[in-house]
């Protein structure tokens, strides 16, 4: 086992800030059952952590996708968070917020600032391609190079490929 692996970044300690930074803004927010996670997290890889935080954020958090994505934006504010330990946010938004482009792509734009929402833009692409390369394109004229960035990066072909999307696409279309 190596202790160095990077996956060890969504463990104990992120789950806990994690936890904390989102109770600041949601009281109600169970922190006890969302820091149960860390026994299962232990023994999986990288991603699998990712999407398992990404699915018990969305049992603890309103059902209602603004409502959650504004406790989440907050908490990554109040809570300082950047960089990887966003992963599990992005991937919150593009996958409970597909059907909810406009909601999302803007939240996609806010969390990048921090991490890079690359990835979760894809799939947007995918379902809603004019909505969301004119919405990229808007993008390429902001005043943050991380949102210049990110309009640049989410919008190579070649990482794009079968995503197995197209699927949820038609249902959503």
């Amino acid at each position: 086992m190596n202790d160095n692996a990077l996956k060890h970044i969504f463990g104990r300690d992120l789950l806990r800030k994690i936890s904390n930074s989102i109770a600041n803004v949601y009281p109600s927010f169970d922190q006890k059952n969302f820091l149960k996670l860390f026994t299962k997290l232990e023994s999986l890889e990288m991603k699998p952590r990712v999407h398992l935080i990404r699915d018990e954020l969305k049992k603890l958090l309103p059902a209602d996708c603004k409502k959650a994505f504004k406790i989440l934006l907050e908490s990554m504010h109040r809570g300082k968070l950047e960089g990887f330990t966003l992963w599990p946010y992005t991937e919150f938004v593009q996958t409970y917020g597909l059907d909810k482009p406009d909601l999302s792509l803007n939240m996609l734009k806010e969390l990048t600032i921090q991490f890079t929402s690359e990835w979760a833009v894809r799939p947007f692409i995918q379902c809603y391609p004019e909505k969301t390369l004119k919405f990229l394109l808007n993008c390429t004229k902001d005043k943050n190079v991380n949102i210049r960035r990110w309009a640049s990066e989410g919008t190579r072909p070649r990482l794009h490929g079968e995503s197995g999307f197209k699927s949820l696409c038609v249902t959503l279309n």
